[in-house]
């Protein structure tokens, strides 16, 4: 009886030796993978820290080129609104011409038609005179 009772306590040793020992696996599996996320989780973050000095980098170059090209699209600007108003001063002139001319033309026309209807009335009369 009493081997009975020392053996029924070994079996109950061992199993709580077992449980105990899956424990520690579950434990020692847990932190594997907590190790591996860990790992997963500074890769990324190293993937991001490469992205923003990448993204930095892109914005210093695009700025630089944005005060190189500045003086340029300034430069282009002035001589731009310089042939603007230069074009204008050339279509006031151009206009005022052509405001004589057209006077001109409509005195002469003025004359011209002055003429045709002398010289019809000419003929009316001479007509009239002849019948």
């Amino acid at each position: 009886m009493l081997a009975l009772y020392f053996n029924e306590q070994a079996t109950l040793k061992r199993e709580a030796k077992l449980a105990e020992d899956l424990s520690f696996t579950n434990q020692i599996n847990q932190l594997n993978e907590t190790e591996e996320n860990v790992k997963t989780l500074l890769s990324f973050i190293q993937q991001q820290r490469n992205q923003m000095v990448d993204n930095q980098n892109s914005l210093e170059e695009l700025k630089e080129e944005k005060s190189k090209l500045q003086p340029l699209v300034s430069a282009d600007k002035e001589i731009v609104e310089t042939l603007f108003s230069a074009q204008e001063a050339r279509a006031k002139a151009s206009a005022k011409t052509e405001r004589w001319i057209g006077f001109g033309l409509g005195i002469v026309a003025s004359i011209v038609a002055s003429i045709f209807i002398m010289i019809i009335q000419y003929f009316v009369k001479a007509r009239r005179r002849d019948s």
